[in-house]
């Protein structure tokens, strides 16, 4: 038999809750309220009464539907509820039924219409637990070690070549700073040639500090891995996901894939980060925006791990993309790339002289990039220029020469993800970013992800799109 519970209060989210828990085998005994006027209607046939036929009614648990949390445990309390038998749903759902069931799931909807009438069909996904156990890589050691072989050459190329690169091109003190201190091992690595080392350290880069900053590092599975609640963003993140794709995807689509030791929930098989849903909808929405294009360049300044860059590969579209990024970064993302993606054609950095004009694009399916390249795109060759997270973290100097570039070399749409305010550690936001010449701005708004949106204080983020202007026409001549 399943739990026995009352709900207190009404609030947004009231009807999520009735589904969840009748999905979880939890009878809902009644809806209480303080209020005497709702007392003896039914939400969705459970009744509404008085909270003083609480201990009439014996339920197991009490979950608390409104606001006012606080509140209501006081008065819970005085009808011998003690705070252990009280849960907030609004806080963290998922949280809340697993506390509640011991287990929980994730649900999105699908919407069609027939004329006037809305249908609705709801889709659960069982969550079965974290993800913390190794992830094993459908490539052995040995390929993956030839692979490294190759992608340390072209990173020790690019760090000698970047010495000699504008200053704006140089590592800012954030970033500097945050490899000093967590790449010793690494450089060790790299100075003595130490490829067996440096395979078995990527082949685990989701989980130690060859992705701190772009994916977590150690310390963020750690804390993952240790923290015994459900988060909250796993539900929050596949609603904005479902809205953002038109509700036309499947989950698997927005897994991760065996590399690199991945981590997160295991919802229906699948390994979804906090970064699935994020970099899916992400590529969805910029191939939206291309479809018209036959063979579209999409670059993208700041790859991070590789995350978006997989999204847009996955698919199979005719296309070329670009990465500019640190040379430590970009070791990262190209091992991520060339292992998930071994049939593709990727052209890695191996001199300054590299030609990287459209005719040279699109012989590849992936071009990676030190970010001292970026001058050598050709003028209006890339439809559309991405950064998400990680302009705010640079330099000025260095912010007004990757828009300078992208002024110069986009020729579509250029879109980025960056701080609204100027939270404690430095970070530049998009209030004081240059203006763009050849490019109109088309929306701004803030970012819908959990932590970053606009009730995020001291840490929201703001999405801006731009469009290349039109050329203007001669002035239509005046009748006469």
């Amino acid at each position: 038999m399943g739990k026995k519970i009352c709900m207190w209060g009404f609030g947004v989210g009231i009807e999520r809750a009735m589904e969840m828990c009748r999905d979880a085998g939890i009878e809902v005994l009644a809806v209480l309220d303080r209020d005497p006027a709702k007392w003896g209607a039914e939400v969705q046939s459970v009744p509404v009464a008085d909270p003083q036929t609480l201990p009439a009614l014996a339920p197991d648990a009490i979950l608390v539907i409104c606001l006012s949390f606080e509140g209501v445990s006081r008065q819970a309390a005085s009808l011998g509820y003690g705070p252990e038998r009280v849960v907030h749903f609004p806080q963290n759902p998922l949280e809340a039924m697993r506390r509640l069931a011991g287990n929980y799931a994730v649900c999105c909807y699908d919407y069609s219409c027939e004329g006037e009438t809305l249908h609705t069909k709801r889709r659960r996904h069982q969550v079965r637990g974290k993800v913390v156990a190794d992830v094993p890589s459908p490539h052995p050691l040995d390929t993956q070690r030839a692979v490294v072989a190759q992608l340390l050459e072209s990173y020790r190329r690019a760090t000698a070549d970047a010495k000699n690169a504008p200053p704006a091109y140089r590592v800012g003190k954030n970033w500097e700073s945050l490899l000093r201190t967590t790449r010793k091992d690494f450089y060790d690595a790299v100075d003595a040639r130490d490829v067996d080392w440096l395979t078995l350290r990527l082949a685990n880069f989701c989980r130690n500090d060859l992705s701190t900053s772009i994916l977590g590092g150690e310390a963020g599975f750690r804390a993952f891995a240790a923290h015994p609640q459900q988060e909250p963003w796993l539900l929050q993140h596949m609603d904005v996901w479902r809205a953002l794709v038109d509700g036309e995807h499947d989950l698997s689509e927005a897994a991760m894939p065996p590399i690199g030791n991945p981590y997160g929930y295991d919802v229906e098989g699948w390994t979804i980060n906090w970064n699935s849903f994020v970099n899916h909808a992400r590529a969805f929405r910029v191939l939206r925006l291309l479809e018209e294009e036959p063979r579209p360049v999409v670059a993208e300044i700041g790859g991070g791990f590789g995350g978006f860059a997989h999204q847009l590969l996955r698919t199979g579209r005719p296309l070329t993309y670009v990465n500019f990024d640190l040379p430590e970064n970009l070791l990262i993302s190209s091992y991520y790339l060339s292992l998930a993606f071994p049939e593709k054609k990727i052209l890695l950095y191996d001199s300054p002289d590299l030609s990287l004009d459209r005719a040279v694009l699109e012989q590849y399916d992936a071009v990676l990039m030190p970010n001292f390249m970026l001058p050598k795109l050709q003028d209006r060759s890339v439809e559309f220029f991405i950064n998400t997270i990680s302009f705010s973290e640079m330099e000025h100097a260095t912010i007004c020469e990757y828009f300078a570039q992208i002024d110069r070399s986009g020729e579509r749409y250029f879109y980025h993800e960056n701080l609204s305010c100027h939270p404690a550690y430095k970070g530049f936001p998009v209030a004081v970013f240059p203006r763009l010449t050849h490019f109109r701005q088309l929306f701004a708004s803030f970012v819908p992800w959990h932590g970053m949106d606009a009730s995020a204080i001291g840490h929201s983020y703001v999405a801006q799109l731009f469009e290349r202007r039109a050329a203007k026409t001669a002035k239509r001549p005046q009748a006469s």
